[in-house]
């Protein structure tokens, strides 16, 4: 499909086609900054679209089938990130997936299957970026822990990506009651689809919860209430390296307030009897951040408990923007611009009164560092396809480019040498450069995301600002 550009934004327009950022140009002579919304797959691991890596999203439920205990699991594969082969009249792309239970105490493995499976689709590329296939397996174990291993190779590369998730198999001839693993659901075209990763975007329709409850009888008064938590998240952007290093205590070091929840709603339902439960919470709209779903109920004494125990699950959602990990809207770009702009040229983006006026001071504080229109198009893309790959590789409870090494990342690029101990993480560069993150201590041990603060140091000071003023020359590296 052919987009025509207006002549009045030609460094937007341009870097809007080169990268595929920008869905449309900047409409300067209309004002308009909301592009292209088209989706594209997923999120969570699978964010990233590279042709010929396979990605995917993973996730192992419990379940009960007869009597006999076992575990879904869920593959989630968007396709954009198959290689896909001519074929006759179709497409195809053939890959090859592993599953593996691995026991906790023994390190053995019960369950491990390989099959082969492939998609066709008589589109060459465009209509694949927004399907995905979706795999269901059951397996049947016995009670107990165990690490749920899957592993993903795209046959036509045979590049290979792996995931896993702990998982606990329960046990019903304990004559206790038990709450599955929370699951989430959402509209689709095809219906209701599993929604597996952690960071999910904002405005899905009917995101839901769901979970089974096992033995029912056993929860005392029937009663289980769900309480959906909000969390105060640090959302600010990483300062420079040369800075002081945020406190210990500070939001700004743990990223995210787990001891200070904000509760959304609550709700309660009644179970009883001896046949299993399905219960469902709708979550309604869900701003960005960070949340989670707890669901609980105080169970009758069994298996040799007197006093009973809490029954509990739990499961965290990080909402983000529709179009993350891409910046697509006006607001966005010049949102990533404070690690290259000089405080004044930010100010005039803050001040301005119209989309138009920003517009104008985008294409004049690129052309600015470029000096022409191409090498501005190549510095541009080099920044910004920073800014995508930092999300997709660094993003917990805010977007990856925010974070300390997202930072580093964006304005350094990607460090040849990553030496990686218990709690830090140490970047080394080929001019001598070397940055060290620190893991802050996690809170609760079970959050499915960790802090990674850079240790600053005024000595820091000279890189950073000989880095800068290399993007501010216009060098591409």
């Amino acid at each position: 499909m052919k987009t025509e550009l207006p002549h009045r934004c030609p460094v937007a327009a341009v870097v809007a086609l080169q990268l595929g950022l920008l869905g449309a140009c900047l409409c300067a002579a209309q004002g308009c900054s909301v592009l292209d919304r088209r989706e594209t797959p997923g999120s969570g691991k699978s964010l990233s679209y590279t042709p010929g890596v396979p990605d995917f999203d993973m996730e192992a439920v419990e379940t009960v089938q007869d009597t006999a205990s076992c575990v879904d699991v869920y593959i989630r594969i968007p396709q954009s990130s198959l290689i896909f082969l001519k074929r006759e009249a179709s497409y195809a792309a053939t890959f090859e997936v592993r599953v593996r239970f691995i026991a906790d105490q023994d390190e053995s493995s019960p369950v491990d299957e390989i099959w082969g499976d492939s998609v066709q689709t008589d589109s060459p590329g465009e209509r694949r970026r927004v399907e995905e296939t979706l795999i269901r397996r059951r397996y049947t174990l016995v009670p107990g822990a165990y690490r749920a291993e899957v592993s993903l190779q795209d046959m036509n590369t045979g590049v290979m990506a792996n995931r896993r998730q702990l998982v606990r198999v329960f046990d019903l001839g304990s004559g206790c009651a038990v709450f599955t693993r929370i699951r989430l659901e959402t509209l689709t075209v095809n219906g209701m689809s599993p929604c597996l990763p952690l960071h999910i975007r904002e405005n899905l329709d009917s995101l839901r919860a769901l979970l089974t409850v096992y033995r029912p009888s056993g929860i005392r008064d029937g009663a289980v209430q769900a309480i959906l938590l909000r969390y105060p998240t640090d959302s600010t952007l990483s300062s420079p390296p040369n800075y002081l290093t945020p406190l210990t205590w500070s939001l700004r070091s743990r990223g995210v307030e787990l001891n200070k929840p904000c509760t959304l709603w609550t709700a309660r339902r009644r179970v009883s009897g001896n046949e299993p439960w399905n219960l469902e919470f709708d979550l309604g709209h869900l701003e960005r951040g960070m949340h989670e779903l707890v669901v609980d109920a105080a169970q009758e004494p069994c298996n040799s408990q007197e006093d009973g125990l809490l029954l509990q699950t739990r499961r965290f959602l990080c909402i983000v923007d529709h179009d993350f990990p891409r910046m697509t809207t006006l607001g966005q770009l010049i949102e990533a611009l404070p690690y290259l702009a000089r405080r004044s040229e930010y100010q005039e983006f803050i001040s301005a009164k119209t989309d138009e006026e920003r517009i104008r001071l985008f294409e004049k504080f690129w052309l600015n560092l470029g000096g022409n229109a191409e090498n501005t198009r190549i510095l541009i893309r080099h920044y910004y396809t920073r800014i995508e790959e930092a999300n997709l590789l660094f993003s917990n409870y805010k977007e990856g480019w925010k974070t300390d090494r997202g930072m580093i990342y964006v304005v350094f690029g990607p460090p040849p040498l990553i030496e990686r101990q218990l709690s830090t993480e140490a970047w080394s560069y080929s001019n001598g450069y070397r940055f060290v993150f620190e893991r802050v201590r996690r809170l609760r041990g079970d959050e499915p995301f960790e802090n990674i603060v850079l240790l600053r140091d005024p000595v820091y000071e000279r890189a950073w600002t000989k880095e800068i003023e290399r993007w501010r020359r216009g060098v591409v590296f």
